[in-house]
């Protein structure tokens, strides 16, 4: 081969490479703005950015999440589906994904639909890890069936969302306090009761407690949770005392009276 034609040959691969690597170099420079102007919670220059990355594609489960909230948060909705389903078919699998899906049809009102995807993840499969086992389905589908006024099917999610909840506290009390919301009395009564047979050693679950014993009129439970409760507040420092105190405001004066004094160390 002549040096004119060896060189005509690296001529056109240059003409072919540059191109794709001028644009590679370009959609990293796009996607750097992109983290950075979702960081900042400035979504509406994020889409921007995003909107000049030549063949969007993410490459990797925290691009999914980043292109699917950055379009979410512009109410984008066809954008969501359509990354949620890229990512899906390229093997990024995550309940953020799913749950974007989720969001994407709640927000059109469909709210079937959005049950349905939930549904079908955690009918998939059974054990640890999996959907079926993950309290946070259980919670959006009771959200859902509750802005669909399905008190009952709410009721029911929570329950399961509590039985999930494992050794997590907030879990728990989220549910609870969902089922009071519900005014699913018997169904909260039964669970602050199993929460109420546990010890803890702060006084913030004990206040809880008797927060939600004292909404569901049961005076006596409260004041056996207050009386647990109170006395720990005593081994919390000072700052976090004090906004303890001001949180539980009403479980306090509905014990000791409108003038709470703060308990001596």
């Amino acid at each position: 081969m002549s040096a004119k034609k060896k060189k005509i040959i690296v001529a056109v691969i240059i003409l072919l490479v540059a191109p794709c690597l001028f644009f590679l170099v370009q959609n990293k420079r796009h996607m750097k703005r992109v983290r950075d102007y979702a960081k900042e919670e400035k979504f509406a220059l994020a889409k921007h950015e995003l909107e000049k990355v030549v063949c969007l594609s993410p490459k990797s489960l925290d691009d999914c999440k980043l292109m699917m909230d950055v379009y979410l948060k512009n109410y984008d909705l066809g954008n969501v589906d359509y990354i949620a389903e890229l990512c899906l078919h390229k093997g990024f699998k995550d309940k953020t994904v799913v749950f974007h899906r989720t969001k994407t049809r709640e927000l059109r009102g469909d709210f079937n639909g959005a049950l349905g995807i939930l549904g079908a993840e955690i009918s998939s499969g059974s054990g640890s890890g999996s959907a079926a086992s993950d309290p946070d389905y259980f919670l959006t589908a009771a959200q859902l069936l509750t802005r669909m006024n399905n008190t009952q099917g709410a009721a029911a999610a929570y329950l399961n969302v509590y039985k999930l909840a494992g050794d997590s506290l907030e879990i728990k009390f989220k549910a609870v306090g969902a089922l009071v919301e519900l005014k699913a009395h018997e169904q909260a009564s039964l669970l602050a009761k199993n929460l109420a047979g546990q010890s803890f050693t702060q006084p913030v679950p004990y206040l809880l407690l008797a927060r939600i014993f004292m909404q569901l009129n049961d005076t006596a439970n409260a004041k056996i949770a207050y009386e647990k409760g109170h006395p720990l507040l005593s081994s919390v420092e000072e700052k976090v005392r004090d906004q303890i105190m001001q949180n539980f405001q009403d479980v306090l004066k509905a014990f000791i009276g409108k003038k709470e004094v703060s308990p001596k160390k």
